[in-house]
């Protein structure tokens, strides 16, 4: 617990042993996991010991980073006595960026290396969400982050996913559509003619709510 508080402050978990008769190791092997004051998970050891570290917006409860395979060199908040295991520190951070409700605007994943044009560049995959809510539409775009943390040259990477929704959250139209340009994150400036669309499913409900019927276009 946290001092003065009824706040849980870590747990470990205990499994039970399995002998090498039966395939195990013969070792209670356990994980631990350490959570914030306000109750988010935010250390986790696991059976072989290495570590993850999630990180939280606190206003909202979204999960703005995540690194699995911790290395502790590059860190100051772990438990006390907690160090990266043999063979391990990869390191591999993902962040999510969120608006204020929580939902995730950009999510990118752990770098790697891809060919752009015959060179081998750094780069992030990314995920861009827009919420136009006023016209009940969510856009999905993928692509991928080049460059800083303070400076990434963003490419998309077509199509876009588009959802429409009515005013209590049902689908209405899913479609796929091509953007004409492919510089830069996916923005609520963009425009999707019909035109542009490369596949498309419409769903038609009933007075009742019941789903009566979808029509495919691909």
């Amino acid at each position: 617990m946290f001092p003065g508080t009824l706040a849980v402050q870590s747990i470990t978990t205990t499994w039970p042993v399995v002998s090498t008769a039966q395939n195990g190791s013969s070792v209670a092997d356990s994980k631990t996991q350490f959570f914030s004051l306000y109750g988010y998970p935010t250390w986790r050891k696991d059976e072989r010991g290495f570590l993850v570290r999630d990180q939280f917006d606190v206003a909202t409860g979204a999960q703005v980073q995540h690194i699995a395979d911790v290395n502790t060199a590059l860190t100051t908040d772990q438990p006390a006595g907690w160090t990266t295991p043999p063979n391990g520190g990869l390191h591999l951070i993902t962040d999510t960026t969120i608006d204020v409700l929580g939902r995730a605007l950009f999510v990118m994943a752990p770098w790697i290396t891809i060919d752009i044009g015959g060179v081998a560049t750094l780069a992030r995959p990314t995920q861009m969400f827009i919420y136009l809510d006023s016209a009940l539409e969510n856009w999905v775009g993928q692509g991928y982050a080049a460059g800083t943390a303070t400076n990434y040259s963003y490419t998309l990477i077509n199509p876009v996913s588009i959802t429409l929704f009515d005013e209590v959250g049902h689908t209405l139209d899913e479609h796929e559509a091509i953007r004409s340009y492919t510089n830069g994150p996916l923005v609520p400036t963009d425009s999707f003619l019909q035109s542009s669309y490369c596949r498309r499913t419409t769903y038609q409900w009933t007075d009742s709510c019941r789903l009566a019927s979808t029509r495919s276009i691909s």
